[in-house]
């Protein structure tokens, strides 16, 4: 398979982050809150909300919220499993929004650390469309999956160091808990859209990204927490 985009990894705020522009990048978060008005839910947009470096938050709920004031998207229930579909409504919305840099995609147990927004705030402005991420750790403060690939045809978390190594890259992909674009990242995705899969739209939705000249990038100086306790991910074999 061809792969036309790259993958590139940051390491820290120092080590290429700082935007040198004076005026901080401006941030518009999306929630996906597929469960409805939860308690989960309501914590990570108040976190949201309470960031200075954010303008707007956007939930989407699968009917009108009674807790929840503000603005928000409206994305009927179906049968059969609709994360695709809402991830691609929700992100060609907030494209939208013409006052926006950085673009966040969060689930609704997905909480950010307390200088998430600080950190993309800052981060270089580039042309390149961008698909980012940071660490997800899980309830228990163990990883979670967050930088993947692929490993004798296995899903597994990539050493966060190697993420453009050639033995995981070519197959990256960024779990959906927490994809961040760039406002031409966020461009690209929704022309592109999230495949309405039943399982893995985010591991296709990586690859298309990539085959359109997209980049991968990993921040290892942001992370976010799971609320809840999830499967833990599978391991790599660091020989090689």
């Amino acid at each position: 398979m061809l792969v036309q985009g790259g993958v590139r990894l940051l390491r820290s705020r120092a080590a290429g982050c700082r935007r040198p522009m004076p005026v901080p990048a401006r941030i518009a978060v999306g929630v996906l809150c597929g469960k409805g008005e939860t308690d989960e839910a309501l914590r990570i947009i108040t976190r949201c909300l309470a960031d200075s470096h954010v303008h707007t938050v956007l939930p989407l709920f699968p009917h009108a919220p009674s807790k929840c004031r503000g603005k928000y998207l409206f994305f009927p229930p179906a049968g059969d499993n609709r994360r695709g579909a809402a991830r691609t409504e929700i992100l060609r919305v907030m494209c939208r929004l013409t006052d926006t840099d950085i673009v966040v995609l969060l689930d609704d147990d997905t909480l950010p650390d307390s200088d998430y927004f600080s950190v993309l705030a800052s981060l270089d402005p580039t042309q390149k469309p961008c698909l980012y991420t940071g660490r997800l750790e899980n309830a228990d403060g163990t990883r979670c999956w967050d930088a993947c690939s692929f490993d004798k045809g296995n899903p597994v978390v990539v050493p966060y160091d190697f993420v453009d190594h050639p033995k995981w890259s070519e197959d990256l992909y960024f779990s959906g808990p927490q994809h961040i674009f760039n406002r031409e990242g966020a461009i690209l995705g929704a022309s592109l859209g999230y495949p309405d899969l039943s399982y893995g739209e985010d591991t296709q939705f990586c690859r298309n990204f990539r085959q359109a000249g997209g980049e991968l990038v990993l921040i290892t100086s942001i992370s976010a927490r799971l609320l809840h306790q999830h499967n833990p991910p599978n391991q790599p074999s660091l020989v090689w």
